[in-house]
């Protein structure tokens, strides 16, 4: 399994990008073998390391109605998973509400959103 790993563009976490496969459209194949959301600093001289403490995930598919899933953690759960397993080329999937905590921080932090368009 693989990682989707959000680049945290500035210390106070304001951004995030699909750092992966350096594009926000993704083939079925490569989006099903993901299993985990991961936050992490770029280019820093120093150990900044962040937790995804939630996230949700929306999956918009063309002429349906979208299906919500709430993830704890950066680990997906069954049915992230499962949602994921479903995808066809056009869906659109939406993670948003991501919050992370990162060490030093007292209180969790929103990301903003990742949108993936299936090719």
């Amino acid at each position: 399994m693989r990682t989707i790993v959000l680049a945290l563009a500035t210390l106070f976490i304001t951004t995030v990008s699909f750092t992966t496969a350096n594009s926000d459209k993704m083939s079925v194949a490569e989006l099903k073998v993901y299993n985990t959301l991961y936050a992490a600093f770029e280019n820093f001289d120093f150990d900044a390391s962040c937790n995804i403490t939630q996230f949700q995930i929306t999956k918009v598919s063309k002429g349906k109605d979208p299906v919500f899933v709430t993830n704890k953690g950066g680990d997906f759960n069954g049915r992230t998973t499962s949602l994921i397993q479903t995808a066809k080329a056009g869906d659109k999937f939406i993670f948003d509400n991501i919050k992370t905590l990162c060490n030093g921080d007292i209180a969790s932090r929103e990301l903003s959103s990742l949108i993936i368009d299936v090719k």
